[in-house]
């Protein structure tokens, strides 16, 4: 489930992007929050997808834990900020 959420995120991140026309390769910055109950490889798969999807941005990334998010069986949430 933390892989196709963070999957669906970054893709979301990306539709809302080409909506302003913008691309993903514009993202300066990530702020992951996680939930705080998340295993060491949870977080590795976490990185490694934001590593792929913004590979050519190279943004600075956050990881935030937290004990719980906005809605229920939610274990990420992403916030990314792009420049042009």
């Amino acid at each position: 489930r933390l892989l196709e959420q963070t999957r669906i995120s970054i893709h979301n991140i990306a539709r809302v992007l080409r909506e302003l026309g913008r691309s993903i390769d514009e993202v300066v910055k990530i702020t992951t929050f996680y939930r705080s109950s998340a295993a060491p490889a949870d977080l590795q798969v976490i990185l490694a997808e934001c590593t792929k999807a913004f590979a050519n941005a190279a943004p600075a990334v956050t990881l935030i834990p937290l004990p719980y998010l906005a809605y229920d069986g939610t274990l990420v949430e992403i916030e990314a900020i792009a420049m042009t």
